[in-house]
């Protein structure tokens, strides 16, 4: 991450580094949004999740674990910072 980060570095000190691209993007690049989350689900419970910026498009497949942080972290932090993640509402 860059050295003006708005985004505490010890909140995100242990996620994945595709877990911390998606915060970086929303967080810290010109978009400054939440990022909106469809998963798929089989049958079998395998999901396959994937997080949408709403203002440039980009797109971040994540597995279950990833997700989880991300949402943890959307919860401590996303409200102050106005952003994160968000599962769409059906």
């Amino acid at each position: 991450m860059s050295d003006l980060v708005r985004v505490p570095e010890t909140s995100v000190s242990t996620m994945s580094p595709q877990a911390m691209e998606v915060i970086s993007h929303l967080c810290e690049g010109d978009c400054l949004t939440f990022g909106t989350v469809v998963s798929w689900c089989e049958a079998r419970g395998d999901c396959v999740h994937l997080v949408t910026c709403p203002n440039c498009g980009a797109k971040y497949q994540l597995d279950e674990d990833d997700l989880c942080a991300l949402e943890r972290w959307t919860d401590a932090h996303g409200d102050a910072l106005v952003c994160g993640v968000r599962e769409m509402s059906a």
